[in-house]
């Protein structure tokens, strides 16, 4: 939760932030930034995995702070499980995953971001090719 000293305007949110970040077979296990704080930094409230791959994988998450990068988490990928692409299985819920998150005001998972902060991601092997990750964040900027 934001400092309660701050003042109003860091406390209540000023404007909605959404990313979606694509992962390709060409993309090996790179790290892409997929998501930047606002200049009053941000709480992330949805952020969800969907892809059509089938063969187990990971997704590594750093947090990055004035150009350090921190490993934040390792969420596995089960194999045969196509997330959000096959019409059965919804996407994969990231958030619920994520190591350090809060409940935000109304008891919903929340990951809070400071200004100058953000989230990278990896696959932790190359994904098969003709085969895609698709991670989709929404956020809210104070």
């Amino acid at each position: 939760m934001p400092d309660p000293t701050l003042s109003r305007d860091t406390l209540f949110t000023q404007s909605l932030n959404h990313k979606n970040t694509k992962f390709l077979p060409a993309d090996t296990t790179v790290a892409k930034t997929i998501f930047t704080a606002g200049v009053r930094g941000s709480i992330v409230t949805a952020f969800t995995l969907s892809t059509d791959e089938t063969a187990a994988n990971s997704l590594i998450l750093s947090e990055v702070d004035r150009g350090t990068s921190y490993h934040k988490d390792k969420i596995a990928l089960a194999s045969s499980t196509p997330y959000g692409t096959d019409g059965t299985n919804g996407e994969l819920d990231i958030l619920a995953l994520l190591d350090g998150t809060r409940n935000d005001g109304n008891g919903n998972k929340a990951y809070y971001l400071s200004p100058g902060k953000s989230l990278q991601a990896a696959m932790g092997t190359t994904i098969a090719n003709t085969k895609t990750v698709t991670i989709k964040i929404q956020a809210e900027d104070f």
